[in-house]
């Protein structure tokens, strides 16, 4: 019973329920990119934020991110090509795949309103006994 309540902690802490309003400017386009477990990295976008209001199966403040380009060496190893959604507690920046549910994968970082780094992970309901998945990295900073 324990290991099932830590794993719930696990997954409400990568989850977040309660946002903060974000103060950053998320103006303009911004290059994310994406590393597997070996640092390479595999995919890149060049995207927008949208003040929009995003799709979701999670609870939050949960708004649109427009991709404007793409390229990456492995399409299924992050969703270049599904509607991503963001929000900003604080001084952290989620991004997600967050409607299709229960097989959520997501971007969890510091942000300081300049550029995030942080991980990569894959979780779900299904795959609550065995915790969130770590699949790699990623940082973010204003396109130029």
């Amino acid at each position: 019973m324990k290991a099932v309540a830590a794993r719930y902690l696990a997954l409400t802490l990568l989850v977040g329920v309660s946002p903060i309003a974000a103060s950053q400017d998320l103006s303009g386009l911004w290059k994310l990119s994406i590393r597997n477990l070996d640092h390479a990295e595999v995919s890149v976008l060049t995207i927008r934020f949208t003040d929009k209001p995003g799709q979701s199966c999670i609870v939050g403040d949960w708004k649109q991110i427009v991709v404007q380009a793409t390229k990456t060496s492995d399409p299924g190893f992050f969703p270049v090509a599904d509607a991503l959604t963001y929000q900003v507690r604080g001084s952290e920046l989620l991004i997600g795949r967050n409607g299709v549910c229960d097989a959520y994968l997501r971007l969890k970082g510091k942000f300081d309103g300049r550029a995030a780094e942080g991980r990569y992970y894959a979780f779900g309901l299904r795959g609550l006994t065995d915790g969130p998945k770590y699949l790699g990295e990623f940082s973010l900073s204003r396109d130029r």
